[in-house]
């Protein structure tokens, strides 16, 4: 009866339910699947806890019941208890040995083995169980590529890169088709900005696909960052002498042209392109980025004004909309203003906030704060559109944060927060500024540890999360936090080097705090340089 209450009736009493589930068991005996009703009963946002423990009993009466198994891991992680998140689910791959998917990812949106690995920086677990799916012969091969990706992420996060370029220069020699492995070979060398050795890889996949348009465009990034422009732009003129109409093509060219900073011959191509293409916004917002970058901040801010301006006429004039184009003759000089067709209200409206956005964002970009908070907060009072509104208090936040007003930028981003309580940056955001002064340190913990189990490898979160346990005083487990923060951000980050300096001072641990401080002192120096 409680079961097709709760079922059937859509505002179940959930605790009267529990009551009744709970009393069976007092009078017939504890059970699994009873166990399991309860835990699916307790919402795993609000009550994670009592969800978790539901499972443990579940478990506890059937160590074999996989549905119990499977939601104490997504439960488990939603608490952050990551380490017993990975033992239940090394239990289950054991006895399932050939459920390939469990290594990557579980059922109901729970990591997977190698995920959680990833998780709790145990990269050598992770290439363990890795290496013994590569031995296995009877692996098919699409699971085998998936593996071996997940091996070359597994190396990249330990920051192995030696037996990455290793292990991938195997697998190019021993393959029938090396493509998959040579493209990832110069991603590699691309990410860590050895272009030289890039270069020649990219260059034997064109030769073999010469209409790959994406090969093209990151071979062409290798050159023109080694040294040998003339070679990358001949490959485009190329393309350009073979598809002269191609959009794809004259968009390459005109990155090239702003790599070596010739902004006016990419602006001009822009331009001229503009009067004959079909797809005009894409050309606008290019022709917007580029004058920006040329740092013509009044000539980009004009043409995107011109640009609402046409959206407004066509909203204004419902025989356009009604034929989905513009029913008289195009003027050129201004067809290149118009936005693509075929128009739509709903396209249109998306257009229009589109082009606020990128107004605002120039406007940024040229430091004009003030001016760009004063149009963003006029369009906030314009709308009752909640996701147009977030939009509009993180660019005000942005502002704010120009000015110098951190405490009015938080502000916003908590304005925000109320609106989108389940997007994870605006929780951390919010969480962080109260943490970093010390302040409502309970409503801050739910938000990072929100962000965090929605983003586990998020350097910034972990970040975040490791601070909250320095400011209550759990110095030995905020290191761990805090040192899962450094690895996951390979870059260097002052902030986490500041934090762990402070953290083991608190420990006694002198020469490693000055240690840390001094890491955060060059990485601010090497920044400042740039």
């Amino acid at each position: 009866d409680a079961l097709r209450d709760y079922v059937f009736t859509l505002e179940s009493d959930l605790e009267r339910f529990r009551e009744v589930l709970r009393g069976g068991m007092e009078e017939h005996g504890s059970d699994a699947v009873t166990w399991l009703a309860i835990a699916d009963s307790h919402n795993i946002d609000r009550e994670p806890e009592e969800r978790a423990a539901a499972y443990r009993n579940a478990l506890r009466d059937d160590p074999h019941n996989e549905d119990a198994a499977i939601g104490l891991i997504t439960t488990a992680s939603r608490l952050l208890e990551f380490e017993e998140a990975t033992r239940q689910l090394e239990t289950l791959v054991r006895r399932r040995p050939n459920r390939f998917g469990w290594r990557l990812s579980s059922r109901g949106g729970s990591p997977g083995l190698i995920d959680l690995y990833w998780i709790i920086q145990d990269f050598d677990a992770a290439l363990r169980v890795l290496d013994e799916l590569e031995r296995r012969e009877e692996l098919p091969d699409n699971w085998r590529r998936l593996f071996r990706v997940a091996g070359i992420d597994t190396l990249r996060s330990a920051g192995r890169e030696e037996e990455l370029t290793a292990q991938l220069t195997t697998w190019i020699a021993e393959a029938d088709d090396p493509r998959l492995y040579r493209l990832m070979l110069a991603n590699e060398h691309l990410r860590r900005e050895e272009y030289a050795k890039a270069a020649p890889l990219l260059d034997t996949e064109y030769q073999k696909s010469p209409d790959d348009s994406r090969t093209l465009a990151r071979l062409v990034t290798a050159l023109t960052r080694s040294g040998r422009e003339a070679r990358a732009e001949q490959l485009v003129l190329d393309w350009l002498a073979r598809d002269p109409d191609n959009d794809n093509a004259l968009l390459l060219l005109v990155g090239l042209m702003l790599e070596r900073e010739r902004f006016d011959n990419a602006i001009e191509l822009l331009r001229s392109r503009l009067i004959d293409t079909l797809d005009r916004e894409v050309f606008q917002n290019r022709l917007i980025a580029a004058l920006a970058q040329a740092e013509r901040f009044d000539e980009s801010l004009e043409l995107i004004e011109t640009l609402i301006d046409q959206v407004d006429a066509i909203f204004a004039t419902p025989q356009n909309l009604r034929a989905r184009r513009m029913v008289q003759p195009l003027d050129p000089d201004n067809a290149m203003f118009l936005p693509s067709e075929p128009y739509t209200e709903d396209r249109l409206q998306r257009r229009m906030i589109d082009l606020r956005l990128r107004l605002a964002g120039t406007m940024i970009l040229a430091k004009e704060f003030r001016s760009a908070r004063r149009q963003l907060n006029a369009w906030l009072e314009d709308t009752t559109d909640p996701t147009e509104r977030v939009w509009y208090l993180e660019r005000i936040a942005r502002c704010l944060r120009g000015e110098g007003d951190e405490e009015a930028a938080s502000d916003a981003i908590a304005k925000a927060l109320a609106l989108r309580p389940k997007f994870p940056s605006f929780n951390n955001d919010v969480a962080y500024g109260w943490i970093d002064k010390g302040l409502h340190l309970q409503k801050a913990e739910p938000m990072i540890r929100f962000a965090v189990s929605s983003s586990p490898r998020n350097a910034a979160y972990l970040d975040t999360y490791g601070w909250l346990l320095y400011k209550k005083g759990d110095f030995e487990t905020a290191t761990k936090w805090l040192v899962r923060a450094k690895v996951a951000n390979r870059e260097g980050d002052p902030v986490i080097h500041d934090h762990l300096g402070d953290t083991a001072w608190r420990l006694s641990r002198k020469e490693e705090a000055i240690e840390h401080w001094k890491q955060a002192v060059v990485i601010v120096g090497e920044r400042e340089e740039e």
